[in-house]
C-alpha cells in the first residue's frame, strides 16, 4: 500500500488536489494500493470526495480514528455558533464577542460554514484558535 499524505482535500480541487488524485489512479492502473492521508479534519471532505471522485482513495485520520460522521446541516452551524457567542458574559455583535468593548471571540466562516472560534487576550492578540470538530 502507498500513502500520499496532504493536509486536507478543498472542495474545490485546486492543481495538487488533482494531481494527487491522478497519482492514485496511476498506482491503481499498475495494479498497485494507494490512499490519500488527510491530517487535518475537513468539514468539507465529502463535498471534496464529490468534487476529485476520490470515493475510497482518501482517509481522513479524525474521522477514521475517531469514527467521526459529519453535520452537514448549516442549521448545525448556527446552533453551535449562538452557544459558543453566548457562553459567557460577551456583548455580542454579529459573530464577534467583546468584553469591556474589547474583542475578545470571532467566529470564523469558511464557504458559510463554521471553521474556528478564534479568542483573543485584552491587548487583541489571539490566543487560542479552537477549529470545528463537528461530529455527529
Amino acid at each position: 500500500m502507498h500513502y500520499f499524505i496532504t493536509s486536507q482535500e478543498n472542495h474545490t480541487p485546486s492543481a495538487i488536489e488533482i494531481a494527487q488524485m491522478q497519482r492514485v489512479h496511476l498506482f491503481e492502473s499498475f495494479g498497485q494500493e494507494a490512499k490519500i492521508i488527510e491530517v487535518e479534519y475537513n468539514l468539507w471532505h465529502d463535498d471534496a470526495r464529490a468534487s476529485l471522485q476520490s470515493a475510497d482513495s482518501v482517509i481522513n485520520l479524525f474521522q477514521y480514528y475517531q469514527n467521526l460522521g459529519l453535520k452537514t446541516e448549516q442549521d448545525d452551524d448556527d446552533e453551535l455558533i449562538a452557544q459558543i457567542l453566548h457562553s459567557s458574559d460577551y456583548d455580542v455583535q454579529d459573530k464577534i464577542a467583546y468584553r469591556n468593548g474589547k474583542k475578545r471571540l470571532q467566529i470564523v466562516l469558511r464557504e458559510n460554514r463554521l471553521y474556528s472560534a478564534n479568542y483573543y487576550d485584552q491587548y487583541g492578540f489571539m490566543v487560542e484558535q479552537t477549529t470545528t470538530m463537528m461530529a455527529v
